[in-house]
């Protein structure tokens, strides 16, 4: 598998994932169902994919350590969205769905280029190592 290609796999699901985050703001409570998705299913796969073996250290990569704060991110801006837009809160700041948008794309995105970047690499490397046999 050439890693430009699994680069760009990588970053088109994950960024359309995280955008999807964002926008599920306009669903009033819909952030909170995704957030309890996520939540279910990271637990899950990570748990099935290291047979409950050393599930923390799991967490503890470069990948991990930068999709899992930008997924944090866009649906926190979402759900404050949401809460000050449907709810009127007054202790949160009123801030326009564009200014969301900016940041996901001056931040998020930025995040999910250099994950994708060291996700495809380590990917391109071990598919390497397991083919060589050793």
């Amino acid at each position: 598998h050439h890693p430009i290609k699994i680069f760009l796999i990588l970053f088109i699901l994950n960024s359309v994932s995280l955008f999807f985050n964002l926008i599920s703001a306009w669903g009033i409570i819909l952030p909170f169902f995704v957030i309890l998705y996520m939540g279910i299913n990271i637990g899950v796969v990570m748990y099935h994919s290291l047979e409950g073996k050393f599930y923390y250290v799991g967490l503890i990569n470069p990948v991990a350590m930068l999709e899992l704060p930008a997924a944090w991110l866009s649906i926190t801006m979402a759900i404050q969205f949401s809460l000050e837009h449907f709810l009127n809160l007054s202790f949160l700041p009123k801030i326009a769905f564009e200014q969301y948008v900016t940041y996901f794309l001056k931040t998020i995105i930025p995040i999910l280029l250099m994950a994708g970047i060291i996700e495809a690499f380590l990917i391109s490397k071990t598919d390497k190592f397991n083919h060589s046999g050793q």
